[in-house]
């Protein structure tokens, strides 16, 4: 498949360019990297660990090799961090603090039940969310665990659960927007988690744990489906920081081309530049959500000096405590509403920013120039049209999006290339998704019509997910063990090639909850009313986050 693919040359592209290279750091103790040891076996994301069949407990037999890409919900989100070293005696050395999770369908119950008892531990647990399964008795036995955990304790812990709909009246209790907006959905999938690690290297230190990944919080999309997921720690800022992380991919100035103010290396840009992007993206995407409340995230641990304050502060200004510098990579977001063009913070807009800035601005004599389409998988198509597909493909590709003009086509309409030679959508067949582990019930996750999928100019850009080799279900060919699994990520990948060996590399990769449409990625519109009347705006139907690597 192409995430195979994908995963397996990043590998390589990141062994050949790390050559040399003596960067060191900690390793969680989940298996989180909080910072690479290695350049050479860094994994920038990971994927959901499986199980091997419905009707049992136990994980996908996968090659040692191939096993460190995948982690449990649980060590994705820093819970389950005793299970791998000491027979469980680092327990102890983590104090949970704090707990936000954004997601789009949430079972309460069972996301209660596969993260207890260390979820009850929190001081402050906040889920935004889309829609719910068994939604009242699951929040019910989550507020009765917690009153007995808190008269046992003598601690006041609170959980929050609060709704996220944009087609609901503005300004309410479920949609924080000025505006309402049909169909519009809460999809993003998000953890953010504070903890103090007290292990004896790095002891009374605080961090924020910041997770992107594309799982429902049900048992079939954490345990059956293929989904992948972002992961990075960062500490505090100021004197109770954690010693400084190292990012790979940016690049050192005493670099003898950036001395002589060359621009052909490839790669990110250098460590002394602007560290706020990442910081400032998070805190523009939670502050659509308008949760203002102010309340005390930390616990109040005797006179411990390097304990943050526990005075009541708001979600971003707690977001705003810790230092995201060392991030590897950047974030995607969208946020529903009407944005002017020229604010390239959200949607594709955003995504097309991005590429310039992180991959076209390094491209060298070490890339050929022949382009490979963009290869966009997810699980779920809307209603597209022919233009605006040939716009995002214009917006994404690395090879022209430079000189894209956003709100015209790049090309006139009789000069349009083939869209098959630009862009190419991985979706699995009827086949595929039968001999999944779920079969057919697996392919409820994929939601596509029959009048949204067998558009005309649609046909010709199919590839399958897995090989038409059967032995991908026997492991033959597959060795990511991925095959059986209806996939319900959404990568975005543009492949390139070496120009000595034309051996296949990535000029960019997105992990992200974004499906291929409209209302996720937006839509340039003229606008008539408000304060953007008479400019055009980017519309956005849905809440969506992804995050992009730049590995060449």
């Amino acid at each position: 498949s192409s995430l195979t693919d994908a995963t397996i040359n990043i590998q390589k592209q990141r062994l050949a360019r790390s050559k040399g290279s003596t960067h060191h750091a900690a390793i969680d103790v989940d298996g989180i990297e909080s910072e690479p040891t290695d350049t050479a076996n860094f994994i920038p994301f990971y994927l959901f660990d499986t199980k091997s069949s419905l009707s049992s407990l136990s994980t996908t037999k996968r090659p040692n090799e191939a096993k460190q890409f995948f982690k449990s919900l649980q060590e994705v989100i820093g819970l389950n961090h005793s299970s791998s070293c000491d027979g469980g005696n680092n327990k102890s050395r983590r104090n949970f603090e704090y707990l936000i999770a954004s997601n789009y369908l949430v079972d309460f119950g069972n996301f209660l039940q596969e993260t207890q008892p260390d979820i009850l531990e929190f001081k402050r647990v906040v889920i935004f969310y889309g829609g719910a399964v068994d939604e009242d008795r699951g929040m019910k036995t989550w507020r009765r665990l917690l009153a007995e955990r808190n008269r046992r304790d003598n601690i006041d812990r609170i959980v929050e659960f609060i709704p996220l709909i944009p087609s609901d009246p503005p300004r309410s209790k479920t949609n924080p927007l000025g505006l309402k907006i049909p169909f519009g959905v809460h999809h993003t999938k998000m953890f953010l988690m504070g903890y103090e690690d007290r292990s004896h290297k790095i002891s009374g230190k605080h961090y924020i744990r910041v997770v992107v990944h594309t799982a429902n919080l049900l048992p079939g999309d954490t345990n059956f489906k293929v989904q992948g997921v972002y992961a990075q720690d960062f500490p505090l800022k100021g004197a109770n920081a954690a010693p400084l992380f190292t990012n790979p991919y940016k690049r050192n100035r005493s670099d003898e081309q950036t001395k002589e103010n060359k621009t052909t290396c490839r790669g990110w840009p250098f460590e002394d530049d602007n560290p706020l992007p990442f910081e400032d993206d998070l805190v523009t995407y939670l502050e659509s959500y308008r949760y203002l409340t102010k309340q005390s995230w930390f616990y109040a641990f005797g006179n411990d000096p390097d304990s943050p304050s526990s005075e009541p502060i708001s979600l971003t200004q707690l977001v705003r405590k810790y230092d995201y510098s060392k991030a590897w990579a950047v974030l995607i977001p969208s946020v529903p509403g009407r944005h002017v063009v020229t604010c390239d913070d959200f949607g594709y807009v955003k995504l097309r920013k991005t590429i310039i800035e992180k991959v076209c601005k390094h491209h060298d004599a070490e890339i050929s120039s022949k382009r490979a389409p963009v290869l966009c998988q997810f699980s779920s198509i809307g209603s597209l049209s022919s233009k605006w597909l040939q716009k995002f493909a214009s917006a994404v590709d690395s090879s022209c999006t430079h000189t894209t003009d956003l709100v015209n086509n790049c090309f006139p309409e009789k000069d349009q290339p083939p869209l098959a030679s630009r862009l190419r959508i991985i979706w699995p067949t009827s086949e595929e998704i039968r001999n999944s582990i779920e079969g057919y019930r697996g392919g409820g996750s994929m939601p596509g019509t029959m009048k949204n999928i067998a558009k005309d100019f649609l046909v010709p850009l199919y590839h399958r997910w897995t090989t038409r080799s059967q032995s991908n279900f026997n492991g033959g060919d597959d060795p990511l063990k991925t095959a059986r699994y209806v996939p319900h990520i959404k990568t975005f990948v543009q492949p390139a090639y070496g120009k000595a060996s034309m051996e296949p590399l990535i000029e960019w990769i997105l992990i992200t909850s974004h499906n291929l449409s409209k209302a996720a990625w937006g839509e340039i519109q003229n606008c008539s009313t408000g304060r953007s009347a008479g400019n055009k705006v980017l519309f956005i139907r849905h809440w969506e986050l992804g995050v992009f690597f730049s590995p060449a």
